[in-house]
């Protein structure tokens, strides 16, 4: 009955909430847009000829959208599909080494 303890639980399941439904709409999204149908599949298409061909994927990114990057390289490999995340403002120096066909 502590009221702090109570504020985070109230706060925790508000945002696991939030995120249940953001799901929800993503979800909808890919079952309904055909805009986001096509995308996904798209990108479905590239990891699965990328994998089958042994290559790797490189992800890039800056700012939050490199986090948001590494977090997709670090599941990725968790299911074996090989990539990296490159720095896009690295690349131009010198990490396109790195990109192969």
């Amino acid at each position: 009955d502590d009221p702090e303890i109570i504020k985070i639980l109230d706060k925790a399941t508000y945002i696991l909430c939030t995120e249940a439904t953001a799901l929800s709409q993503v979800s909808r999204l890919y079952q309904t847009d055909p805009v986001a149908r096509a995308g996904i599949l798209q990108a479905v298409d590239c990891i699965t000829r990328v994998n089958a061909a042994g290559g790797k994927l490189i992800i890039c990114g800056v700012g939050k959208s490199g986090l948001v990057g590494m977090k997709t390289v670090a599941t990725m490999k968790s299911l074996g599909i090989g990539c990296c995340f490159m720095h896009a403002a690295e690349a131009v120096h010198g990490d396109l080494g790195d990109i192969k066909p």
